[in-house]
């Protein structure tokens, strides 16, 4: 493996472009499904508004500027749970993607509904700049993206929370940080934002809940793929390594005949060397899409199929072996998994246009709709301040991706998408990254009243504030300093949905940290404002309702720092055999790494 990292260098944090991107299409924050709401216990007087109603706020366009004038922002919002002046509000984002469908976030089965209900809160989901409805202008050309930076969506949340008239059902209720505590939410990317306000502006909001949050740009992120090959299954990645190996040595070092009966394996003999080692990156890419709930919904996934197919010998049964089938039987197999897969299946008739990247003039680059499908403002963002693209190692790494994917080929996609503005993107990224990890402080954050969480699987552990390195710099003490807390055996945003807590107490455990702790900080804000109303004391918890499976929801109360089990009965008897099945697929040897039973969880101290 590669030598230790110093603060010094620059390091990465992931997304890649349009269709792999494991923050697109198959999000782990997709909305829960729409579910009318029950009747509130602690509704406001009024009636309360239709949670999945668009409300608009006009947002300043340029924030250093502000005589550029404005666009309209969408929002939704809830004052289902309001009890009153004085009482929190709880805003988040969807971050890169339309705000379509994240109302269901304000109601049941998210961690901010949680939140609405044990604080007696109001709920807003603030659409980000330049995704769905809140495009300041109708093209996505350079010069139009100029304003879509990290900087102006945190002053977007300042200038909403200090500016808004929210539609109260109630009236005209004010709202302002001066006379109301907001608290601010997010992962994965949101999470970044969370972080990075509440550090600039520590008295803008009671609290902040960062989870799963890249706070460290970097060009060269192949560091995402070490979490993925320490959690998945041993036999498939030591497979995989070897596969890789083999491809690598190939493509460097093969003749003309040999590389393309290799890519003719894939079916992908068409494509350039670094567009063919990009694709083989799928089915890998979506092992940061793994929920707790993913093995109860469909037994299995689409990652743990793929490392099946990668372990069936010759007389099709699994190879259980931790060293795996071997070569050339991986290499076989993997390339029969991939021709299988549901994303070569759409590809196949489009070759090689659906992986290539070679041709600057291909739909994919020259699309400037907002609404487009080819990801072209989060391209910007990542081309201009973030990076976070999935490399591979070098070919001294034991690594399950090709070194054949370098930071030029994402620089070569940065100069396509966006050639007028070749003077915005750096040749190798080191201005741009380097100057977003001084401005915004990455590892070195200091924010006050920040509640932060990660997975131990989780690909991006190693641009947040929990990196894998850090065990190596004790004297950093970043987790003494930040309220950090790391979900074993967890991935991508595992504390965000609720269902995720009922199967697994180690996430039960941090949700309910979570809101103790921010309530805690409620506490003090209301401290700190004596002629505020403080109605915390009188917020509901969760109980009874009923989720999308029938499944009672578990109790998450912020008044008792217990965690309630009301699944127990239809939940417990089945926690050993579906840990234990968990384990085999994961190729865990070690007990101890089992995810802890519900009456093995310890009460909240």
């Amino acid at each position: 493996m590669r030598p230790p990292i110093t603060l010094l260098q620059v390091l990465s944090a992931s997304i890649i472009f349009s269709s792999a991107s494991a923050l697109n299409s198959q999000d782990l924050r997709q909305p829960s499904s729409l579910r009318t709401p029950e009747a509130p216990n602690h509704a406001s007087p009024a009636t309360v508004n239709e949670y999945h109603t668009e409300y608009y706020f006009h947002q300043l366009i340029d924030h250093e500027n502000p005589s550029l004038g404005t666009f309209k922002q969408r929002y939704f919002f809830s004052d289902q749970h309001y009890r009153g002046p004085g009482s929190p509000i709880v805003i988040g984002t969807p971050g890169e993607k339309s705000a379509d469908g994240y109302h269901a976030d304000l109601t049941e089965g998210s961690i901010m509904s949680a939140m609405l209900e044990n604080w007696g809160a109001a709920g807003v989901v603030l659409e980000h700049r330049y995704w769905g409805k809140s495009s300041p202008y109708d093209t996505l050309t350079a010069k139009n993206l100029t304003f879509l930076t990290v900087n102006q969506a945190i002053e977007d949340y300042k200038y909403f929370v200090e500016n808004v008239d929210l539609p109260w059902a109630s009236g005209g209720l004010q709202s302002t940080p001066s006379v109301t505590p907001w608290v601010n939410i997010g992962c994965s990317y949101p999470g970044l934002l969370v972080a990075f306000t509440q550090e600039k502006y520590p008295d803008l909001f009671a609290a902040g809940y960062a989870s799963s949050a890249p706070v460290n740009a970097d060009g060269d992120f192949w560091e995402y793929w070490e979490p993925i090959e320490e959690g998945m299954p041993k036999n498939c990645s030591a497979d995989l390594s070897e596969a890789v190996a083999h491809i690598d040595k190939v493509l460097s070092t093969g003749t003309t005949i040999e590389v393309k009966a290799l890519k003719r394996k894939f079916g992908l003999q068409v494509l350039a060397n670094d567009d063919f080692a990009y694709a083989l990156q799928y089915p890998l890419n979506t092992w940061q899409d793994l929920q707790a709930d993913t093995y109860s919904r469909e037994l299995t996934s689409g990652f743990y199929k793929f490392c099946d197919t990668i372990e069936t010998k010759a007389d099709n049964t699994i190879n259980m072996d931790v060293r795996g089938v071997g070569m050339p039987l991986a290499l076989e197999n993997w390339a029969k998994a991939f021709k299988a897969s549901a994303r070569y299946k759409e590809c196949r008739s489009i070759l090689p246009a659906c992986f290539s990247t070679a041709n600057p003039k291909a739909e994919k680059f020259t699309v400037k709709e907002v609404l487009d499908q080819h990801s072209r403002a989060w391209t910007w963002m990542l081309c201009t301040q973030l990076g976070w693209f999935q490399v591979g190692g070098s070919s001294l790494d034991s690594s399950i991706v090709s070194s054949q994917v370098t930071p030029a080929y994402f620089q070569r996609q940065c100069s396509n998408y966006f050639p007028p503005a070749r003077d915005h993107i750096a040749s190798d990224f080191s201005d741009p990254i380097g100057k977003f990890n001084r401005q915004f402080e990455g590892w070195n954050i200091m924010a006050e009243r920040l509640f932060v969480v990660n997975g131990q699987f989780d690909p991006w552990r190693s641009v947040s504030l929990s990196p894998l390195w850090m065990d190596r710099y004790p004297e950093l003490n970043i987790e003494d300093i930040l309220d950090i807390h790391v979900i074993p055996n967890a991935t991508h945003c595992w504390d965000y949905r609720l269902v995720n807590g009922e199967l697994d107490p180690n996430v039960k455990k941090v949700q309910t940290k979570a809101l103790v702790r921010i309530r805690e900080w409620l506490q003090d804000w209301y401290t700190s404002h004596p002629d505020v109303p403080n109605n915390l004391s009188n917020a509901a918890g969760i109980s009874g309702k009923e989720n999308a499976a029938g499944a009672t929801l578990n109790n998450i109360s912020g008044a008792h720092a217990t965690v309630s089990t009301d699944l127990k009965d239809t939940f417990e008897a089945n926690l050993v055999d579906t840990v234990e099945a968990m384990a085999v697929m994961k190729g865990w040897e070690d007990p101890s790494r089992f995810p802890e039973t519900p009456e093995s969880v310890p009460p909240e101290q």
